[in-house]
């Protein structure tokens, strides 16, 4: 699915490779869109055919960095934003497009990761 438009808050399904000790891994697996790094900040014009994610889990692992998700279109159930797993990704490994969170999950997304890089608690 390279190529297309992706959008901050975007739920998408991506191809994960085999990770090591606990890096999320493997199957095809929802993820959320976080950004996309662009030449001009806000624009969709010079992508860079990378798209930073931060991938979901089914699992409550009860971590500060853990944001719970509702059930809604393009979530088969209630999910956890694994906030301290974020990853840039090639846009080749998006399968698919299903879905957006609500905007009030995607700024505590955006507040938790912003946290944790500034490792204020």
């Amino acid at each position: 699915m390279s190529g297309g438009l992706y959008y901050q808050g975007a739920i998408v399904k991506v191809q994960l490779d085999i990770g090591i000790g606990s890096e999320i891994n493997g199957k095809i697996r929802p993820c959320i869109v976080l950004a996309v790094p662009t030449k001009q900040e806000g624009r969709h014009s010079g992508e860079s055919g990378l798209v930073i994610i931060v991938p979901l889990t089914s699992t409550d692992l009860k971590f500060w960095t853990v944001v719970r998700i509702k059930k809604r279109t393009g979530l088969d159930n209630e999910s956890y934003a694994l906030c301290h797993q974020i990853r840039s990704i090639s846009s080749e490994r998006i399968v698919e497009k299903s879905g957006k969170i609500d905007p009030y999950t995607f700024k505590i997304i955006h507040m938790t990761v912003g946290r944790m890089l500034s490792n204020r608690m």
